[in-house]
């Protein structure tokens, strides 16, 4: 919670044997707060002069982590709502709870959040199809200007002419440009690979692997059998090996099998399915209807609940 204000009822009564205290929870309705705005600027600031506090911002970047960069990726004009469970206690007070659901467009393209499963533990956040947030995988291996070849069975070799398979993602970017690991997994490969020049290959576990070619450099401490998170910097752009200029060969398999990076779904993550999406289904219907507008308590009365 941004603010956590536990209200109870105490009372103490002097008797023969002592003092008996006795405590209740000071009834409250819960409610969702919804907060929103467009960017006008940078777009941390403007979720946060809209009304939106530092953890629920940082909160919000590392659940779309690997699909967007809020902070790199918003631009001016994007709006957003956001909605947050808030308690509103007997005696007035007001407690912000966690965030409840989002709705952004960031560098005008559209994301949604939404909360679900939160009175069994932890929250867990999902996409609108019911997919588990974050993605396990990111989105793209490095920042880039723009994507030189994508995956093709063939295409004429850049140094040679010749008509070769490109069964991978060149990603142009400029020399020395940090590489990001796409997934948590463990280091396999950390060298001089012929043409790939200074590669590193990574296993993220069920068949699924990732290489980087071409790189100018690594990152430190990279080396076979280090693991790495999504997101952590392994090495940097470069054009090592037949490469006619700075850019990022990126290859992406599962058991042995070469995949398109751009169109395979190998983004999601635990996925819902069955009567557990259908719940989820009607449990976002209440959430969309706050994100377009409405503005209703979520249930009359609560006494001893947790969010």
């Amino acid at each position: 919670f941004e603010t956590v204000v536990w209200k109870r009822i105490v009372r103490a009564d002097a008797t023969a044997e002592g003092w008996s205290v006795d405590q209740w929870p000071l009834p409250f309705t819960s409610r969702f707060k919804v907060i929103h705005g467009s960017v006008t600027d940078d777009f941390a600031q403007s979720l946060a002069r809209a009304g939106l506090g530092s953890k629920s911002i940082r909160q919000l970047v590392d659940i779309l982590r690997a699909d967007v960069d809020l902070l790199r990726d918003g631009k001016r004009g994007d709006e957003f709502t956001i909605a947050l469970s808030e308690r509103v206690y007997a005696d007035g007070e007001r407690a912000i709870g966690p965030l409840a659901a989002a709705s952004l467009e960031v560098g005008g393209e559209p994301y949604s959040v939404f909360e679900y499963g939160a009175n069994s533990g932890e929250p867990r956040y999902f996409d609108a199809a019911g997919t588990r947030l974050p993605h396990r995988f990111m989105a793209a291996p490095v920042k880039y200007e723009r994507i030189s070849s994508t995956f093709g069975l063939a295409r004429p070799d850049p140094m040679t002419g010749k008509l070769k398979p490109h069964e991978a993602i060149d990603y142009v970017a400029a020399s020395g440009t940090p590489v990001i690991a796409v997934g948590d997994g463990v280091i396999e490969f950390a060298g001089w690979h012929g043409g790939y020049g200074y590669l590193i290959e990574i296993n993220h576990g069920d068949g699924y692997t990732s290489g980087y070619g071409h790189l100018s450099s690594f990152a430190d401490r990279v080396e076979p059998g280090k693991h790495v998170k999504a997101g952590d910097v392994i090495g940097y752009v470069g054009q090592t090996g037949h490469a006619t200029g700075p850019h990022l060969h990126f290859e992406f398999s599962r058991n042995q099998k070469k995949l398109d990076y751009l169109t395979a779904r190998v983004h999601a993550g635990e996925s819902l399915s069955g009567a557990e999406l259908r719940r989820f289904g009607a449990s976002i219907d209440e959430k969309l209807a706050v994100l377009r507008g409405g503005n209703f308590e979520i249930s009359q009365l609560h006494r001893l609940t947790s969010y």
